[in-house]
């Protein structure tokens, strides 16, 4: 009996393991179903595309692959799967002259149609390829796969050796699996389930339009125009820009922007911030002089752009007569294509940080696993602050540049995942560049010579599947108004980590409606403080930790105006008990006041100590009367004039809840701040 148990334990763990190989194993074509303008009925037939790889030495025409019956013609084979399974991924090996797969399409056991890959034929330059094409998430059973040849368009004996399908959604896992067959040449193609789409007349014209850039809600969209007649100096003018906004499903026609960002030079749009109300800008302006290599902010002013600000960059210099630059969503990097001496040749891709008033640490050269011998270009940093999009000339693709994208692994900035091309939907054999997303990820939009207006440069858009799509943000916005009045504020946000009190989002509001919009990373919650010149700093909650999907948020705040005699618990002054010692938890509220101070420069405030009842009445004077002369020398010596600040103890005298139990007790001490004069208003 022991012996017999021991070998029925044996045959289930083959069992099994031989079911677990094949759900997550590479599961081979078992049967022809249809098969259209094949070579012939024996060698070079449909029906070598059956099972696993045979036709080595790959790289040459074989008898044992696939092949139509003319060098310069279009063909379908059909086949089916003996188990019909879940797939994430279908693995195509072709075998001599790859390239000219143009479709591929899953049936599922109902017999419904699932287009995974469309593609004009290519040619490839490899003499083989193994070709992994993801599937976009899905719950339906594949049965059967077709896929359609055109070697017409490319002339060759083009070959197919092996059709697979797995539920394996680690591509590296599948690549080992055929590397132990003697594959290689792995090539990824990202399936989009939909087509590029033209933005049509409003936007492209026979001239060229390029660098586009959508703002983070997707309702305006950023561009230049290359030598057109409605520039500033007409067709002599390199690149004006331009911008449309997205109304009723449609695209507005597109308007120049006009001065002061459209002058006689090259003006371009790098990226829009994601309240929208400032534009980073290439080429550093001068007002009385042509403008400078660089960068530049400018920022919305009424309904109107403002003069740009050029941005220092410490050690900048470029030895390219190109530039491109990209700043993340909360500010604090500024990405750049540029050529300097430790670049790998031609333009690379480094990163400044951001370190005070405009100005940037020396740029930092984002390493080999991004740059190449050739031009990276183009740079967009999704709202995540992760995912980076770039063209390059030099990683594989399918000619001319090719967008890709990788992830960044750390806060290095140096570390980054291998970068991915995007796939045939978007690149092409032609020039592809100038990626961009909204917030959302639902669409990118992108330049392509390839089906443009006239052979000219235009801009497309396409729908993002899930595998592609950058990491979930959340989309915040909102208006700021005024207490009273419900009139809208001119007004500065700062979005703080409730865990760590990092700042991970500011906003600046349109002063015209009050409204504000941002990006935020999900998993925290949010202490939210609004600044306004004129009233009390507003403190609030934005609750949102437990969310991990991309999700849209309004936050709308109001403002009590500054008057006189108007008073602010400042309940996070914290003292250790019993004594003038401020606790560490104490600065950020500190700061606060501090900035509150700054920005309104005619207030004189009273500073009111206040304790518990417990201990004497002498004592707690005292004590309290030490603690706020400890908030105005912290005042004092951040700049704040002594003269404004009036110390005012006023120990047990006057309560605002009980002294009966700790829980109530604890509210009494406390610091106040009241507004004595404004000596603004009184002017």
């Amino acid at each position: 009996m022991k012996s017999y148990t021991v070998n029925f334990l044996s045959i289930l763990c083959l069992i099994f393991l031989q079911f677990s190989g094949n759900a997550q194993g590479i599961q081979w074509a078992s049967s022809l179903d249809f098969v259209y303008n094949q070579y012939g009925d024996d060698a070079y037939s449909a029906s070598k595309v059956l099972g696993k790889p045979d036709a080595a030495p790959y790289g040459t025409k074989h008898e044992n692959a696939f092949t139509l019956k003319t060098e310069a013609s279009f063909g379908t084979v059909v086949v089916n799967y003996e188990r019909p399974q879940l797939v994430r991924n279908i693995i195509i090996i072709e075998n001599h002259l790859p390239g000219r797969i143009t479709n591929v399409i899953l049936y599922d056991d109902t017999g419904s149609r699932y287009q995974v890959y469309k593609n004009g034929s290519n040619q490839v330059n490899l003499d083989n390829r193994s070709l992994i094409i993801n599937v976009p998430e899905n719950d339906y059973i594949v049965s059967k796969v077709e896929v359609n040849v055109d070697t017409q368009t490319y002339n060759g004996w083009s070959q197919i050796d092996a059709i697979g399908i797995s539920q394996e959604s680690d591509t590296k896992n599948i690549k080992i699996m055929l590397a132990n067959e003697g594959l290689k040449n792995f090539y990824e193609e990202l399936s989009y389930g939909d087509s590029k789409i033209n933005l049509g007349p409003n936007i492209n014209t026979d001239y060229n339009e390029t660098r586009p850039v959508i703002s983070p809600d997707g309702n305006v969209l950023y561009f230049c125009r290359q030598n057109y007649p409605e520039n500033v100096r007409g067709i002599d003018d390199p690149q004006d820009i331009y911008y449309a906004t997205y109304e009723g499903g449609n695209w507005s026609m597109a308007k120049n922007i006009g001065p002061p960002l459209n002058d006689i030079f090259a003006n371009g749009v790098n990226s829009v911030s994601p309240d929208g109300n400032s534009l980073l800008l290439i080429n550093q302006y001068e007002e009385f002089a042509p403008v400078q290599s660089g960068v530049s902010l400018t920022y919305k002013n009424g309904g109107r752009w403002n003069f740009p600000e050029k941005l220092t960059i410490k050690d900048y210099h470029n030895k390219s007569p190109y530039a491109d630059f990209f700043l993340s969503s909360d500010g604090k990097a500024l990405i750049l294509a540029v050529e300097r001496e430790d670049s790998y040749g031609d333009q690379d891709l480094y990163v400044s940080l951001d370190q005070w008033a405009n100005t940037w640490s020396k740029p930092i050269n984002l390493g080999k696993v991004i740059n190449t011998p050739k031009a990276e270009f183009a740079p967009f940093l999704s709202a995540d602050g992760k995912t980076l999009y770039f063209a390059s000339e030099g990683h594989q693709g399918f000619g001319g540049s090719d967008i890709f994208f990788s992830e960044r692994l750390d806060d290095s900035w140096l570390k980054w995942s291998e970068p991915k091309n995007m796939g045939s939907m978007i690149n092409t054999p032609y020039w592809d560049a100038y990626y961009s997303t909204t917030a959302k990820g639902d669409f990118a939009y992108f330049v392509s010579t390839k089906d443009a207006s006239a052979g000219s440069k235009d801009i497309f858009k396409i729908p993002l599947p899930k595998k592609i799509k950058p990491r979930p943000v959340l989309l915040v916005q909102g208006k700021l108004t005024d207490k009273e009045s419900n009139k809208p504020l001119s007004a500065n946000l700062e979005f703080i980590s409730a865990e760590n009190n990092e700042v991970l989002g500011k906003a600046t509001t349109n002063p015209i409606d009050g409204h504000y919009t941002l990006t935020l990373p999900v998993g925290y919650d949010f202490l939210v403080k609004a600044h306004s010149v004129g009233y009390v700093t507003k403190e609030d909650t934005l609750l949102v930790g437990d969310q991990t999907d991309y999700m849209e948020i309004t936050k709308d705040i109001s403002m009590g105006i500054i008057d006189v005699g108007k008073t602010v618990v400042m309940d996070k002054i914290n003292f250790k008990q019993g004594e003038a010692i401020l606790l560490e938890d104490s600065y950020p509220e500190l700061k606060n006041l501090l900035q509150f101070l700054k920005e309104n420069p005619g207030l004189v405030v009273e500073v009111g100590g206040h304790t518990d009842g417990t201990g004497s009445f002498q004592l707690n004077m005292k004590l309290s009367e030490k603690r706020v002369k400890m908030v105005k020398t912290y005042l004092q010596e951040n700049g704040i004039d002594g003269k404004r600040i009036v110390p005012k103890a006023y120990g047990s005298t006057k309560p605002i809840a009980s002294n009966s139990k700790e829980e109530t007790r604890k509210l009494n001490r406390r610091v106040e701040i009241k507004i004595l004069k404004n000596l603004n208003a009184a002017r």
